[in-house]
């Protein structure tokens, strides 16, 4: 990522940003508190990311945690982290599925 750039989305930092030091792997996936391993996170970017590491940390069952090693993790860990969600506009409308598969409440 360019210098002056948030790692999680490209952005810029301005000035008035909070920005937030990030570990690239967890240190709860056995991420090192070493240079190489953190980067620079707008603060909004920061929560995201980490709501994404949770939930995708969650979606692990206790034995696949425990087999995982190492560099499975980091591999699982960088696939999902080049994601990008597309954000798009809510419109208020619900679909039929959400709405007790019949379209009612």
């Amino acid at each position: 990522m360019p210098k002056g750039r948030c790692a999680w989305r490209g952005l810029y930092f301005t000035p008035s940003d909070l920005v937030e030091v990030d570990h690239i792997v967890p240190q709860s996936l056995g991420g090192k508190d070493v240079y190489k391993n953190l980067q620079l996170l707008h603060r909004h970017c920061h929560h995201d990311q980490t709501a994404l590491d949770n939930a995708n940390a969650a979606s692990l069952t206790m034995e696949q945690s425990a087999r995982a090693s190492h560099h499975e993790v980091f591999r699982v860990y960088a696939n999902y982290r080049d994601v990008e969600a597309p954000l798009e506009p809510y419109d208020g409308k619900l679909s039929p599925t959400v709405l007790n598969g019949r379209g009612k409440w």
